[in-house]
């Protein structure tokens, strides 16, 4: 079981840093599987990404999940990512930040 804790509630913006299993740098050669994998995750769960940066190894994002639960959004973007690129139980990913940010922002 993870020890991770999720410090998330109803109605705030978050900062998400997403990395790869041990920093494998397969993020921006399949930026357009990326993308498709978000598209996807959107119509599953809704969510707004307000702004994103995608490195080789990891990618960050500030989204705004909405009343859907974040830790499912990100699991099933990258359960859709590694699909498409074929690997298998999800090993590609590795650890994934998440910051609350407080105040008016996103509204």
């Amino acid at each position: 079981m993870s020890k991770l804790r999720r410090y998330y509630s109803t109605g705030n913006v978050y900062f998400i840093t997403v990395v790869t299993y041990k920093r494998m740098p397969s993020l921006v050669k399949n930026i357009n599987l990326l993308w498709q994998s978000i598209e996807k995750a959107k119509g599953q769960n809704s969510f707004n990404i307000i702004a994103w940066a995608i490195l080789p190894d990891h990618f960050h994002v500030i989204i705004n999940p909405h009343d859907s639960n974040l830790s499912e959004i990100v699991k099933r973007i990258k359960l859709i990512f590694s699909a498409k690129i074929r690997i298998r139980d999800n090993d590609d990913w590795g650890i994934t930040n998440i910051v609350k940010i407080e105040g008016d922002f996103g509204e």
